[in-house]
């Protein structure tokens, strides 16, 4: 069993397949947390000066170490999680390298300083200076679910971004974090940049609680448990720190009346593939099925084929769909939710374990639930598991009430005739919906915004909205030479208007109209690209 460590013991981590022991592993102490994170504020001081291109280069150096070392990491992580290798490759290190892409491409245009001119009559003359400021030290607080996937895009745009980052992986994964943190170590080396910008802090959540209350920490980026997320949050708004929190999902999937047996192959095949990938434990898996009465029969006949089909095993066959959950806390949970007495007589369908089993394994059936009550656990619940409660509807009503009064707003899917579905998809209350589709693979998608609502936030990862949270904007501006204006050039703003002559006090009345005319708006971009042609010089600033 993978037990949980107190602040201070060493723990184990389990191959959840065989049940043997891969590691021992000591908890960060306190001395280590703080030498740690003092070795972080010294480097971050002068990485904030580090230009833009600079930055880059490092996260190029990661991607393409990441791109080296892809077999060794995907088996490491194969094995802590149990996670089948296929899934290992391409849920998580096509989704880390497709991020370090979008951060590399992305990253610098983000972040840049721009310039910005006013038309307005008090802000003629005045250059606003808009740039993104690191935060400093942030921590990043990462899952074991996807232990690549999830924390590498954040790792870079942490550092594109100017800050230095303590990394804290799951004490489940902390092989594959220390894999990952020692990748971006050497990119850093390799350009002479100190290795402390990248910390990694190993141990359970009595580590991570340290990093969100200490005084260095600038910021809290977090992803798991919406529990210990609201915790965080609580703690953050108490030291008036912001936080950046991904947390989990009771995703709903829809199947319409009206659907084709088309478009009901289409809804089990991808139903499937959302829920049972990763063995359940996915935040944005499709947790539980609507489907209207009308189309039940043929979707039960096809989702009970499908999953028939599914074949159960070692994560490191080929042929293995579905692995075991991580660790047997996780696997007693699941089984709880199983057990549920409200599920006594309910209908189940399974797919079939391995025959032979080795002792301290972690495997759980795919399981569906038919007509599952709706005060049953798996119902109500966050499932983190292969457990699929299945119900049925005749009026939508009755499932957009559900949806809204459940407490997650992560991801949700609707099957059915297009028009159909996208009407349903706006009343949905989260932040991605998939048509005919599921949404669980958008993570992989950089260029898309991440969030959730409810319970599944707050906090924006990807895009870049996303890289834009790892700093926060300042403005300042300047007032240009007298000489490059005249005799336009602005008073100060007690004198503006008093004295002048009477040309001077109607020019910036004159201006403002001239905006209601079609010519206005050359005159606006003559007088942008004079105030940037002269800014740029004036203030040193390159455009």
């Amino acid at each position: 069993m993978n037990a949980q460590p107190s602040r201070s013991e060493p723990w184990n981590t389990v191959n959840p397949a065989t049940g043997q022991v891969l590691g021992t592993y000591q908890p960060a102490s306190p001395q280590a947390i703080e030498a740690a994170l003092e070795a972080a504020q010294t480097a971050q001081l002068q990485w904030a000066k580090v230009s833009l291109p600079q930055r880059a280069n490092v996260v190029k150096g990661v991607l393409q170490r990441l791109q080296q070392h892809a077999e060794p990491l995907a088996k490491c992580l194969s094995e802590e999680v149990g996670k089948p290798l296929a899934d290992a490759v391409s849920a998580d290190l096509l989704t880390a390298l497709n991020g370090l892409r979008f951060v590399v491409q992305q990253g610098p245009k983000a972040l840049q300083t721009k310039l910005i001119g006013g038309w307005e009559p008090l802000m003629f003359g005045r250059v606003y200076r808009q740039q993104q400021v690191p935060w400093g030290v942030v921590a990043l607080i990462s899952p074991w679910n996807y232990p690549v996937g999830t924390p590498t895009d954040s790792l870079a745009a942490a550092l594109l971004a100017g800050n230095a980052v303590v990394f804290k992986p799951s004490e489940k994964t902390p092989a594959t974090g220390a894999y990952l943190a020692q990748l971006f170590q050497e990119a850093l080396a390799a350009e002479g940049f100190p290795v402390a910008l990248v910390q990694c802090l190993q141990g359970p959540g009595a580590v991570g609680a340290t990093l969100v209350e200490h005084p260095t920490v600038k910021r809290v980026f977090f992803t798991g448990s919406s529990p210990v997320g609201r915790w965080i949050q609580e703690r953050c708004a108490a030291l008036n720190k912001p936080c950046s929190l991904e947390l989990g999902g009771s995703d709903p999937a829809i199947v319409l009346e009206g659907s084709s047996p088309a478009l009901v192959d289409l809804a089990t095949s991808t139903i499937l593939n959302a829920r049972f990938m990763n063995a359940g434990q996915t935040c944005s898996a499709t947790k539980r099925v609507w489907v209207h009465h009308s189309v039940y029969p043929l979707f039960k006949a096809q989702l009970s084929a499908k999953l028939a089909q599914l074949r159960v095993g070692d994560p490191l066959d080929a042929l293995t769909h579905v692995g075991p959950v991580i660790d047997q806390k996780q696997r007693q949970g699941v089984l709880a939710q199983l057990n549920d007495p409200a599920l006594q007589g309910v209908e189940r369908s399974e797919a079939a374990l391995p025959q032979e089993l080795p002792e301290g394994h972690c495997y759980v059936p795919p399981t569906v639930l038919w007509q599952c009550p709706p005060h049953a656990k798996v119902w109500q619940e966050e499932t983190f598991g292969p457990l699929l409660p299945v119900r049925t509807f005749e009026a939508l009503e009755e499932v957009l009430a559900d949806c809204h009064a459940n407490a997650f707003g992560l991801t949700a899917s609707v099957f059915g005739p297009p028009a159909a579905a996208r009407a349903l998809a706006l009343s949905l209350p989260c932040g991605q919906v998939g048509v005919n589709d599921a949404p669980t693979v958008n993570y992989a998608l950089p260029q898309l915004p991440w969030r959730g609502w409810k319970a599944s936030g707050p906090g924006v990862r990807h895009s870049v909205v996303g890289l834009q949270e790892w700093a926060q904007p300042q403005v300042w501006h300047t007032v240009l030479p007298t000489w490059l204006l005249w005799p336009y050039a602005p008073k100060s703003p007690w004198f503006f208007g008093k004295g002048a002559s009477p040309w001077q006090q109607r020019w910036p009345l004159a201006r403002c109209m001239a905006l209601g005319f079609p010519w206005g708006s050359v005159l606006g971009c003559l007088n942008g690209g004079l105030l940037r042609f002269f800014a740029s010089n004036h203030t040193g600033t390159k455009l």
